[in-house]
Formats: structure tokens, sequence, C-alpha cells
């Protein structure tokens, strides 16, 4: 359908169409994608993949010093770009995911928070996503990130109940598929 589009800037080549449908279209160069929001499958599905790879391996119980592994791992690689700054550099950055590693971090502490209680270990972790996201992104990502944590800390405490509503879980429903189309809408 957006290949026989009638605006300019919709279109693309039926061949992209088809690898957009794939969902690989930013590991592929020269492929444009279907809609500017399917940068966010890349990280997806590189997300995926690393947890895959650790399921594979037998590594999904030692998942805390995974995940500080993880951080060192992605500091460094933010300090690497910073310094350097090549193509090279940025293909390491972007495909390690090193930019959101720090938010599936989170993720991952509030289900073993949801599991297991809530830990020490866990708002540790979690404080650590606050600082890399200070000194490697942006005090204003901080500050959405602390927003973030707010809100799931709410929820896991039973304190916002009222968004289990049928009217929220309707548009909760359908949100994913609205974002993934939006900025042609």
């Amino acid at each position: 359908i957006v290949s026989m589009s009638v605006m300019d800037d919709l279109k693309v080549r039926f061949g992209e169409a088809l690898i957009n449908m794939t969902m690989l279209q930013d590991f592929f160069t020269g492929i444009d994608r279907v809609d500017g929001v399917y940068w966010t499958l890349r990280v997806e599905l590189t997300f995926y993949v690393l947890m895959g790879v650790l399921l594979l391996f037998g590594k999904a119980k030692h998942i805390m010093p995974v995940t500080l592994g993880w951080f060192v791992a992605s500091v460094l690689i933010q300090i690497v770009h910073r310094t350097v700054d090549t193509e090279l550099t940025s293909i390491i950055r972007e495909y390690s995911i090193a930019s959101f590693s720090h938010m599936f971090s989170i993720g991952r502490r509030f289900y073993d928070r949801w599991q297991n209680g809530l830990r020490v270990k866990y708002n540790m972790v979690m404080g650590m996503a606050v600082i890399y996201d200070i000194f490697c992104q942006s005090v204003e990502n901080a500050m959405f990130t602390l927003l973030f944590i707010a809100v799931f800390h709410l929820i896991l405490a039973g304190r916002l109940k009222f968004l289990s509503s049928k009217v929220f879980v309707f548009f909760g429903t359908i949100s994913y598929p609205v974002y993934l189309v939006h900025q042609n809408i």
C-alpha cells in the first residue's frame, strides 16, 4: 500500500516495503523505513535476541550480573563513541542498544520486584539507570526515566488500579498498532 502512495513523502519501493514487513529494515544499508517510528523495532528485536542468547546459554538465573555487565559495557561504548565518534563507534552504539540498555534493565528489575517483592538491589540498579541517563543521555531523559519508575512503583503498589478499567485496556490494546502508523496519519 505504501509503495503505491500518491504522496511522495510516503512512497517506498516495493522491495523496501517487503523488507519492512520482516521488521529487519534497520539491519540493511540503504533500506528506508515505511514509517519513521520503525527504528524502535530494531531496538526491540536486538533486545529479544540478547534475551534469547541468555536463555540459550542458561544465564537467565544470573540476570543481575548480566545487567551490571551490560551497564558497564554500555557506559564504555558511550565513552568510546563520544571520545572517538567514528562511523564504527556509532554502529556499535546503535546495534548494541547501549542508549536503551538502562530502560530494559529497569523493566527487568520491575519484573523481579513483581516476582520477589521489593529488594534494595533492584532499587540500586534503577538508581544506576537514572545516573546513566544523566551522564549518557540528558537530564531531561533522566527526568522522564524517574517519572516512568515512579508510575511503575505505583502500579506495583496497587495505587493505579483504575488503569485496568475496560476503557484503558481497550486503549492499551490499540495503542501499539496506532503508534506504528501514527506518523503517516
